[in-house]
């Protein structure tokens, strides 16, 4: 739980960042669902995570996070080669201006990656 985080210095009081925190983190919840196919030396792989908002107030910062994945590998007998994609979606909110003068604009976001790795048993 995000919200009992505490910060701790012995040359500062952080009573007050605790309190913010306090008030302004909650619980984080996140679910991971994944699975592998695998047909003679090739596997085929599959994932979703779903991250919710470490924010009580949905409307003031990073909303709930999504995460796929998929993936090939090809296994031989001294090594093996994968080659993965996964894409990471997330909005958030950005107040130009003091929030009670404007709404805040919504970002939605998208980042791609693609990997390919090999591993060689020694």
């Amino acid at each position: 739980d995000m919200g009992h985080q505490r910060f701790q210095s012995a040359d500062f009081n952080l009573e007050d960042i605790d309190r913010a925190a306090e008030e302004s983190l909650q619980l984080v919840n996140e679910l991971r669902v994944g699975t592998e196919y695998r047909l003679a030396k090739w596997s085929a792989r599959a994932g979703y995570q779903w991250a919710s908002s470490v924010y009580k107030n949905e409307g003031s910062a990073l909303n709930a996070r999504q995460t796929l994945s998929l993936g090939l590998g090809y296994q031989m007998t001294k090594w093996r080669l994968d080659l993965a994609w996964r894409s990471h979606s997330w909005s958030s909110d950005h107040f130009l201006y003091a929030a009670q003068f404007v709404a805040p604009s919504r970002l939605n976001q998208r980042s791609n990656w693609v990997v390919m790795g090999a591993t060689f048993n020694l």
